[in-house]
């Protein structure tokens, strides 16, 4: 994958089955199972038997619909952030968290601790899955 983090550009490559194993297989046991539909990643990352039959057909854009949907669910507020702390860790080498605390540390005004951030309560889900979910 490729991005740019404030004019910096990195890339990092991994394998099909790193990807699996060390962030779907981390992120799916991580969230409860209402979490992971609710985040609509349920079925996104291609299956064992899609693996088993690639030549058939790239499965490079099924992983990035899901690498998609697993960032849009990072940007929740309610989202875990010990999930995101490992996604960011695997993936992006912990820039995520370091632009974040810089960010933070640049804003003027009370601390991250004085605004409620640290232990603020994550807003209450509403219960649709459906007008919460763009991928359906």
């Amino acid at each position: 994958s490729e991005s740019e983090d404030d004019s910096v550009s990195f890339f990092h490559e991994a394998g099909e089955n790193e990807l699996r194993e060390r962030v779907h297989d981390a992120v799916k046991e991580s969230l409860t199972p209402e979490l992971y539909e609710q985040y609509c990643l349920v079925g996104l990352f291609p299956s064992t038997w899609s693996w088993l039959n690639r030549a058939r057909t790239d499965l490079s854009i099924y992983i990035q619909d899901y690498l998609e949907q697993l960032a849009t669910a990072m940007g929740d507020p309610s989202f875990p952030r010990e999930v995101s702390a490992m996604v960011d860790k695997e993936l992006l080498g912990g820039r995520l968290l370091r632009a974040r605390a810089q960010a933070v540390s640049s804003m003027p005004g009370p601390s991250v601790d004085e605004a409620g951030g640290a232990g603020a309560e994550a807003p209450e889900s509403s219960g649709d899955s459906d007008s919460q979910c763009c991928m359906q």
